[in-house]
């Protein structure tokens, strides 16, 4: 599964987070868009399905709040 690190920062930007809690919450997301693109894959998705699926999940503004 993709590293989502990069896009992650950019949708939080907006936030304006202190730099620690940005990196945490990077490394949370990241971890959460792994997990699920892993349980996607498992279910028979292909990965570019997965991925346009979880890219889909991080634009959620739900997500972020």
């Amino acid at each position: 599964m993709r590293d989502w690190r990069n896009e992650i920062r950019s949708a939080i930007a907006v936030l304006h987070l202190e730099p620690t809690r940005e990196a945490e919450l990077i490394e949370e997301l990241n971890q959460h868009l792994h997990e699920r693109g892993e349980a996607m894959l498992a279910s028979g998705l292909t990965v570019q399905q997965a991925d346009d699926a979880l890219r889909r999940e991080l634009h959620d503004p739900a997500l972020i709040a």
